[in-house]
């Protein structure tokens, strides 16, 4: 299972403000995170996205890398391909690990305790407050805001920091 990731800056507020979206690459989630992506922008965020802003050739692992270890947080997209591929997990217990701020977003009931991976996931949300953006069940918008608004409080603590 590959795993994708969005990068995003907040330039109205801070200039070190950069968000890792983590996300596996399941259709339907593809185009959320591509909706995500244009929303956030119209919200004055900058977003780069690997499928557009990696290059051919390019040393994915390193870009990936790269991006995490700059980050400040990482908004993780929970689905049960997610909780299940290394490299999301991987993505994510980095974040944790590195003392990002961690921000879940749920875009489908999963079963946790179907794997030890997805049981490391569920330690590592556990105690955030989620984001709730499931197709067909949670209003897109208000859960957009939500998440806009946390991104913009938890922007201001890091940007003292």
């Amino acid at each position: 299972i590959i795993c994708s990731w969005v990068w995003v800056r907040d330039v109205t507020q801070m200039s070190a403000s950069e968000i890792f979206i983590s996300y596996g690459r399941e259709p339907e989630v593809i185009e959320f995170v591509k909706k995500l992506k244009h929303d956030l922008e119209e919200n004055k965020f900058t977003v780069w996205l690997d499928l557009v802003d990696i290059n051919s050739g390019s040393d994915w692992h390193g870009a990936i890398g790269t991006a995490l270890h700059n980050c400040r947080a990482l908004i993780a997209v929970i689905t049960n391909k997610y909780i299940n591929s290394r490299y999301c997990s991987s993505e994510l217990y980095t974040a944790d690990g590195d003392r990002k701020l961690i921000f879940p977003v749920i875009f489908e009931e999963v079963d946790f305790g179907a794997s030890e991976t997805g049981m490391g996931v569920k330690y590592v949300i556990s105690g955030i407050n989620w984001t709730m953006f499931r197709p067909r069940i949670d209003d897109y918008v208000a859960s957009l805001y939500k998440l806009i608004e946390g991104l913009r409080e938890k922007g201001k603590w890091w940007a003292r920091t």
